[in-house]
C-alpha cells in the first residue's frame, strides 16, 4: 500500500461573533463612546447585585431615584420630566394621571442594558428635561435553558399583622378581579337612576350590586414571588432562530398607618387623619422575545410584554376637624386594576460597511379599570363619647365623599413607527471616534384613548333620623335601608365624567457627529417634532363643550462636545432644547375624588406647552476599561413649567395644574464605578 500525496485548497473561512452589549466592560465603552451625557447598567452588573426587577436596577443609576416603583425622579425632576424607552420605542404611560411606567413590569434577568441619557440629543425624544432611560430587553440567549423558582418574603409590619380587609373575589389572586366588581350592562342609564331614583325599581337594581360594606378582621399571609424562563435556540440551514421567554407571578402585601395633619395659612392645625392602610398587589407578567438572525449583517427581532396588575385597598381613617368640631370616622375599599400589553417588531441591517439601517413598528395597549370604589365619611361632636353619624346629603345629589360608589374605566391604545440611518462619510477607519458619521431618522406615534366613569351615592331627601344614621357601617349599608321611604342611592355623574383624546407625533431628526482635531469632536444635531393635541368633553353643570385642538411645530436643536485630555480623561459639553407637553388628563376638566389625601382632582384645558433650555458640563476618568469616575454639573431653564396648583371649589380645596412664567434647575452629581475582579 503506498500513499499518494495530493494538494487541496480551501476556500477562506469566516468567522463571524456577536458583539456582547450586556457587560460591564461594553456598558462602560458604549458611555465613553456617546456624544452625550448618561450613565447606565449591565446585565452583569445586575446578576452581581441580584435586583429582583427594573425598578430595583434603576435606583443603582447615579442622579435617579424611584418610588411607588413606578414614578421615576432624574436629577430632582419628577416623572413629567422624563420618558422611558423599551427597546428604542415609548412606552405607554401605566397611569391615566400622570406619564410614568411600571419598571416594576420588567424582571432584571429580562434586561441586556439600561442607559440613562441626562443630556438632549437629535436622536432622543424632544419631551425630556430629566433624562431618558432606555431599557433594552434580551431576544439572543447564550443557550438553551429552562428553569423556575419561588419565594416566600416576610414583610416587617406586614406578615402576620392583624387588619381589616374587605371581602373581593377568587380571581383577585391572579390580578382578573375587576369583572366581579363591574357595573352590570343591563344596569339603569344615568338618566334614567338620575330621574327615578326612589322608584322600587331603581333601588332593587342597587340592592343587587356587591355588598357595599363587608370588612372584616384577617391575618396577613407572607408575600410569594414565582417565575418560569425559557431560552432557546433553533438552527433553520445557515439561519438561526432564538427566544428568550418568561413568566412571572407576585402576591405581596403591605400595611402602612400613616398621620396627616393639614394647616391653615396661619399656621394653625385645620384636621389631621391617622389611617391604617392595607394594600394588596398582584402582578401577573409574560415576556416572550423572538429573534431571526439570516446572517451576520441582518436581524429580525420580535418583542412582546404583557402584565397583569391589580391593587386591592381597604383603609381605616381616624380624624379630627377642628375647624367644625367635629371627630370623623371614614373608610375606604378601592380595586384597581391594570392590563398592560407592549409589542415591537423591528429589523436591523448592515447594507454596507459605512451604512446600518434600523427600523421599528410597535403597538401598545393599556386598560386600567377602578370598579366599584366604595368610601363613606362618618362624624361625631369632639370629645363626646356618642355614636358616629353617617353622613349624608339631605337632598337627591350625592357628593363624591360621603357613602358614593364609583366605576371607571379607560381604554387606550398605541401606535409607532420608527426608521434611523447611520451613515459613515468619508474613508471609515477602524477607530470609530476618527469616522464622520451622519445620523437621520424620522419617528411616528399615534395615540387613542377612551375614558369614561360614573358614579352614585347614598343621600337622605327623607332626613331619617338618628336610629339609622348612626347605626354601625355593616348594620347601615344593607338592603334593609335601601328604601323609598328611608335613603337610597341617587347618581352624580356629570356631563365632564368622560372624555375621548388623541395625539399625533411625528417627529424627524439629523446629527453630524465630527471629529475636529485628534482629542476634539462635536456631533451638531436638530430635531422637529410637530405635535398634535386634541381632547373632547364637556364642562360639569353645563354642559359646554370641551375641544382642545392644539398643533405646534418644536424645534430643537441640540450640541454636544468632547474634549479628551488623553486616554483616560474626558471633558463633557452639552446643550439641548427640549419640551413639556401636557398628559390628557391634566387637560380633561374630569373632577377626581383622590381618599387619600381627601381632595379633588380637576385638569386645565388651556394648558401651554413649557419649554426647556438644558446646560450640561461633565469630567470623565476612566481607570480601566471596566471602570469610571464622573463629576457633572446641569443648569436648566423652564419657560412656561407646567405645576401642580390648587384652587378653591366651594369650601373644598381642589388640585389642578397650571403654568408658572418660568423656573430653574440645577445640580451637581458624582459617580463611581469600581471594578473588584482581578486577572491572574
Amino acid at each position: 500500500t503506498s500513499l499518494t500525496e495530493q494538494s487541496l485548497v480551501l476556500d477562506a473561512v469566516e468567522v463571524t461573533a456577536k458583539r456582547k452589549s450586556g457587560t460591564e466592560v461594553s456598558v462602560v465603552s458604549e458611555i465613553r463612546q456617546l456624544a452625550n451625557i448618561a450613565v447606565g447598567v449591565s446585565s452583569q452588573q445586575i446578576t452581581k447585585t441580584q435586583d429582583r426587577d427594573a425598578s430595583q436596577v434603576v435606583r443603582r443609576v447615579p442622579g435617579v431615584s424611584i418610588f411607588d416603583d413606578r414614578f421615576i425622579v432624574v436629577r430632582g425632576l419628577n416623572e413629567r420630566y422624563n420618558t422611558v424607552l423599551l427597546n428604542d420605542i415609548i412606552t405607554p404611560s401605566t397611569e391615566v394621571d400622570v406619564k410614568s411606567f411600571s419598571f416594576d413590569l420588567i424582571p432584571s434577568s429580562a434586561i441586556d442594558r439600561m442607559m440613562v441619557f441626562k443630556s438632549p440629543s437629535a436622536d432622543l425624544p424632544g419631551d425630556i428635561a430629566g433624562g431618558a432611560i432606555k431599557i433594552y430587553t434580551k431576544t439572543v440567549p447564550d443557550g438553551d435553558n429552562l428553569s423556575m423558582g419561588f419565594t416566600i418574603g416576610y414583610r416587617g409590619n406586614a406578615t402576620g399583622a392583624n387588619i381589616m380587609d374587605y371581602q373581593g373575589s377568587n380571581l383577585d389572586a391572579i390580578g382578573f378581579g375587576g369583572n366581579y366588581r363591574s357595573l352590570p350592562s343591563s344596569f339603569p342609564s344615568t338618566k334614567k337612576v338620575i330621574t327615578e331614583a326612589s322608584s322600587e325599581a331603581v333601588i332593587d337594581r342597587f340592592r343587587n350590586l356587591n355588598p357595599y360594606y363587608s370588612a372584616t378582621n384577617k391575618t396577613v399571609t407572607p408575600d410569594f414571588r414565582g417565575n418560569i424562563n425559557l431560552s432557546k435556540r433553533f438552527f433553520i440551514g445557515n439561519k438561526e432562530l432564538t427566544t428568550i421567554s418568561y413568566v412571572n407571578y407576585s402576591n405581596t402585601n403591605t400595611y402602612q398607618q400613616m398621620l396627616q395633619n393639614r394647616f391653615l395659612f396661619d399656621e394653625s392645625l385645620q384636621s389631621t387623619f391617622k389611617d391604617d392602610n392595607f394594600t394588596n398587589n398582584v402582578r401577573l407578567g409574560a415576556m416572550s422575545n423572538w429573534a431571526l438572525i439570516l446572517n451576520p449583517r441582518n436581524k429580525i427581532e420580535f418583542r412582546n410584554i404583557f402584565n397583569q396588575l391589580a391593587s386591592k385597598e381597604t383603609v381605616i381613617r381616624k380624624g379630627t376637624l377642628f375647624e367644625n368640631n367635629l371627630e370623623t370616622s371614614n373608610q375606604s375599599f378601592r380595586y384597581e386594576q391594570r392590563s398592560i400589553l407592549s409589542s415591537q417588531l423591528n429589523g436591523t441591517h448592515e447594507l454596507s460597511d459605512k451604512t446600518r439601517f434600523k427600523w421599528i413598528g410597535g403597538f401598545g395597549y393599556t386598560q386600567r379599570t377602578e370598579p366599584d370604589f366604595r368610601r363613606y365619611t362618618s362624624s361625631r361632636e369632639l370629645g363626646t363619647e356618642g355614636p358616629f353619624k353617617i353622613d349624608l346629603q339631605q337632598f337627591e345629589s350625592p357628593t363624591l365623599q360621603q357613602a358614593a360608589r364609583f366605576w371607571s374605566n379607560m381604554d387606550e391604545f398605541v401606535v409607532t413607527g420608527t426608521a434611523t440611518v447611520d451613515k459613515v462619510l468619508g474613508t471609515k477607519h477602524n477607530d470609530n471616534e476618527k469616522n464622520k458619521i451622519l445620523k437621520l431618522g424620522v419617528y411616528s406615534e399615534y395615540k387613542d384613548r377612551y375614558f369614561k366613569a360614573r358614579w352614585f351615592g347614598v343621600v337622605n331627601p327623607n332626613r331619617v333620623d338618628a336610629s339609622i344614621t348612626t347605626q354601625k357601617p355593616e348594620d347601615f349599608f344593607t338592603n334593609e335601608n335601601l328604601r323609598a321611604s328611608r335613603v337610597f342611592y341617587s347618581e352624580g355623574t356629570n356631563f365632564d365624567d368622560k372624555y375621548t383624546a388623541q395625539n399625533l407625533l411625528n417627529a424627524g431628526y439629523v446629527s453630524f457627529y465630527m471629529p475636529l482635531t485628534s482629542k476634539l469632536n462635536a456631533t451638531i444635531g436638530f430635531r422637529g417634532e410637530y405635535n398634535q393635541q386634541s381632547l373632547q368633553s364637556r364642562e360639569r353643570g353645563g354642559g359646554q363643550k370641551v375641544d382642545v385642538d392644539n398643533r405646534i411645530f418644536s424645534p430643537m436643536p441640540s450640541l454636544n462636545a468632547n474634549y479628551k485630555l488623553n486616554d483616560k480623561n474626558m471633558i463633557r459639553l452639552g446643550y439641548g432644547s427640549t419640551v413639556n407637553r401636557p398628559e390628557f388628563r391634566e387637560l380633561a376638566p374630569f373632577t377626581y375624588y383622590d381618599f387619600i389625601f381627601d381632595v379633588s382632582r380637576r385638569g386645565n384645558k388651556d394648558i401651554k406647552v413649557a419649554n426647556i433650555h438644558n446646560f450640561d458640563l461633565r469630567y470623565d476618568f476612566y481607570p480601566s476599561p471596566g471602570e469610571l469616575i464622573t463629576f457633572g454639573a446641569f443648569y436648566k431653564k423652564f419657560i412656561n413649567p407646567i405645576e401642580a396648583a390648587i384652587f378653591y371649589n366651594g369650601s373644598t380645596v381642589a388640585f389642578t395644574v397650571a403654568n408658572s412664567e418660568s423656573a430653574t434647575s440645577s445640580g451637581i452629581e458624582l459617580e463611581v464605578r469600581k471594578n473588584n475582579t482581578k486577572n491572574f
